[in-house]
């Protein structure tokens, strides 16, 4: 019988949530800006990959230290799904019901951040100002179908980091004939 690989993914995928929820709020508070920092996006990634190897380390040890590929693939990438969904349903609730204007104010920061590097990598006037019209036709609503979109292309990425922590952690018990 199998340990309950399920209930562990889900409990640490809440954990992930919860944790992205309150370092969202935090920064929040202190300065809406750092919610669209890279150095931001970093350190989330960070706290959630830990809680992922967390999660697999906790199914693996419910397996008496051993664990299958597959196993460690599927603890880990339903934590980050899990952690996806929880946070993107408070960004969803932020965005459109605590306050609407941090739309604008991610579109301002793209902006901002576009100009500095294009400038930086010696880009002329016209194409900066063709760069910026683009920006400003792109929609960074939170909306339904973005969400949606959101948690999709976060399973994405998920998979991919979940198979990279799967691969460091399986253990699996040799066939000896």
């Amino acid at each position: 019988m199998k340990p309950p690989y399920t209930s562990i993914a889900l409990r640490y995928g809440l954990i992930a949530g919860l944790a992205g929820i309150i370092l969202s709020t935090l920064l929040y508070f202190i300065n809406p800006t750092f919610l669209f920092s890279y150095w931001i996006l970093l350190l989330s990634m960070l706290i959630i990959i830990g809680i992922m190897v967390m999660a697999v380390s906790e199914g693996k040890k419910a397996n008496r230290g051993m664990i299958s590929f597959g196993d460690a693939f599927v603890i880990g990438l339903i934590t980050f799904m899990v952690a996806a969904v929880v946070g993107n349903i408070f960004q969803y609730i932020l965005f459109n019901f605590i306050d609407p204007s941090l739309i604008d104010l991610q579109k301002q920061m793209a902006i901002n951040n576009t100009i500095e590097t294009m400038k930086a990598f010696g880009a002329d006037g016209e194409t900066i100002d063709k760069t910026i019209e683009e920006i400003e036709k792109q929609d960074l609503s939170m909306s339904f179908k973005n969400v949606i979109l959101g948690i999709l292309s976060a399973g994405i990425f998920g998979a991919i980091i979940a198979a990279i922590v799967a691969a460091i952690l399986k253990r699996e018990r040799k066939n000896t004939y």
